[in-house]
């Protein structure tokens, strides 16, 4: 018995800057509005005074916790956040091209934290340390759909 694995079509290609630029774009708005709904919550709830009266220092942590909350949720979920959703790209393993795993999703959330992250797409090739460091990549819907890997069973 052998397992065959038989792939056809190009490797997926990553998404273009620009793509990945509108979509960095959209997602910001849309973690401020994630934000500001938990926050407009939390008022509602009346203890609104805990964030008001909090450290600088919880602020941030507050901050920086639905920074990544935000990107987890939604990579995790789907592979995609919704600037990704509207440009038309996803999220994949560099590796295996297949959904990347939690931990890779966590990676790249917390990789986005590097005060410069934005400098490692200045280059010939660019690619985010948020896509190198966890071995992930932003590529098209449509490229990932060209690429397919079969696994045959010959007994």
């Amino acid at each position: 018995m052998e397992i065959i694995n038989q792939t056809y079509g190009e490797n997926p290609q990553k998404a273009e800057w620009w793509r990945r630029l509108i979509g960095f774009s959209i997602d910001i708005i849309g973690y401020f509005i994630l934000l500001w709904i938990v926050y407009y919550l939390i008022e509602l709830l009346s203890i609104g005074y805990l964030i008001e009266d909090a450290s600088i220092v919880f602020r941030y942590i507050y901050f920086y916790f639905f920074y990544i909350f935000y990107y987890v949720l939604f990579e995790s979920l789907t592979n995609r956040t919704l600037g990704k959703i509207i440009t038309g790209t996803i999220v994949i393993n560099s590796l295996t091209f297949k959904k990347p795993s939690l931990g890779q999703i966590f990676g790249r959330s917390f990789s986005r934290l590097i005060p410069f992250d934005f400098i490692s797409f200045i280059s010939s090739k660019p690619r985010g340390w948020h896509d190198s460091i966890p071995n992930t990549m932003v590529t098209t819907i449509k490229s990932k759909h060209e690429f397919k890997t079969i696994n045959k069973i010959d007994l």
